[in-house]
């Protein structure tokens, strides 16, 4: 989140980054470690003046179940918030699910980004799981749509434009690739769109991009592998997941939305 609220600084040869929001002058507001409660969250979605954010940006872990939990449908992919202390057993009070969003909430002409695992959806099977010759484990009785995305979709006074989420598990590689450093740049430019007015589905095709770039290192180094010729094991692995991880970002709602700056304007 840092990356993204307060910039970069420089790191020659590269400039410094500014924090998204300012580069394209937007106000923003943040919550991180100790200030990211489920509490503060519920009140983002319920303002007192009843003005909801532009865009909500959340980056957190998503809950999950095992497969056929009577917990998963309602409540996989529900946002963990600071109040779990890291260690123990997980409450309902630690995390936000559909079933807590309030009818009193006000997200009509929000476009929410919920950067968490799960938090988009899940798939019958895992993705991330493979062995020669052995179908990969299911991981729900059926595919289905996150319950949280849902309620913000249809809320009974007035709709989210858009959910941008994950489906299946989140990966570092989000946010880290394979060098460790920190990198944005999708998130940037995702949100950068969001903030210049462009369509949902135009901000989504970042990490479309960056599935298609994983796809061809991907298919290049099984080339190699049915060749005969040496592949490195960790390279191959990780470029997998990265593939699958980058695969997994959707739009819930309509691609076509986007915000219409002039009512944001004072």
């Amino acid at each position: 989140m840092t990356p993204l609220t307060d910039g970069l600084p420089a790191r020659p040869p590269s400039d410094a980054v500014r924090p998204v929001a300012s580069e394209w002058s937007f106000a923003q507001r943040k919550f991180v470690g100790n200030d990211a409660r489920r509490q503060a969250l519920v009140d983002v979605l319920t303002p007192a003046d009843k003005r909801p954010p532009a865009i909500f940006f959340s980056a957190t872990h998503g809950m999950v179940w095992p497969n056929g939990h009577e917990r998963q449908l309602p409540a996989q992919g529900a946002l963990l918030c600071q109040d779990w202390g890291g260690f123990g057993e997980m409450t309902p009070g630690h995390y936000l699910t559909a079933a807590d969003v309030p009818d009193a909430a006000s997200v009509s002409g929000v476009i929410a980004f919920l950067f968490a695992c799960f938090g988009g959806g899940t798939p019958l099977e895992d993705r991330f799981a493979y062995e020669p010759g052995v179908a990969p484990p299911e991981i729900a009785p059926k595919p289905f749509s996150a319950a949280l995305p849902s309620r913000l979709l249809t809320h009974p006074g007035g709709g989210a434009l858009a959910c941008i989420a994950h489906v299946e598990r989140a990966w570092g590689y989000s946010i880290s690739g394979q060098t460790m450093e920190p990198q944005i740049g999708p998130f940037r430019r995702a949100i950068g769109r969001l903030m210049l007015g462009q369509p949902v589905g135009l901000a989504v095709q970042e990490f479309n991009d960056k599935c298609a770039v994983a796809s061809v290192s991907l298919a290049n180094l099984l080339e190699k592998a049915y060749a005969g010729r040496p592949v490195d094991d960790i390279q191959l692995t990780t470029t997998w997941t990265e593939r699958n991880d980058a695969e997994g970002y959707v739009t819930l709602g309509d691609p076509s939305v986007r915000l219409r700056l002039e009512l944001l304007k004072p």
